[in-house]
């Protein structure tokens, strides 16, 4: 997914308004370096990790943070990023959406075992290698819709 910049995003310091290209448009806080700049300076954020590059970039962008964030909401900032720009950490979300909906909604569990998540992933055709990382993310996106996932040792 390809976006382009608001060309004020430069002036901006609070945030503007971004067009995806694919003709889906939204409104999201999106600062530029030089804001970013502007900010740091100011002693408000400092940068708090640094991505990967992907196919199309040659450096990894920077996530930016408060001074107060904690580990976990880098983490949560991370895992968002991974969601929105990866194609695999997408089609596992949508596997466990899947399994959400249709095991444990359509038969009202509470509870399941990790072994029913893999067992779903296999007759989903997912590949042996792949499938502790989607069972893992799908186990993650059961426990934020309250469903207990049980794990024998």
């Amino acid at each position: 997914m390809e976006i382009k910049t608001h060309p004020l995003a430069n002036i901006s310091v609070l945030g503007t308004p971004i067009e995806i290209v694919d003709g889906v448009s939204a409104v999201v806080e999106l600062m530029t370096d030089d804001a970013m700049a502007v900010l740091e300076g100011y002693g408000l954020i400092h940068p708090v990790t640094k991505l990967p590059p992907t196919k199309d970039r040659k450096k990894g962008p920077v996530m930016w943070g408060f001074f107060n964030s904690t580990e976990r909401q880098v983490q949560d900032a991370v895992l968002l990023y991974n969601r929105l720009t990866q194609p695999m950490y997408l089609k596992a979300e949508n596997l466990a959406m899947d399994f959400l909906e249709h095991v444990v909604i359509k038969e009202g569990l509470s509870e399941v075992r990790y072994a029913q998540i893999v067992q779903y992933l296999k007759e989903k055709r997912v590949r042996s290698a792949d499938l502790r990382f989607f069972g893992e993310l799908a186990m993650n996106t059961l426990k934020e819709h309250d469903v207990v996932v049980w794990r024998e040792k």
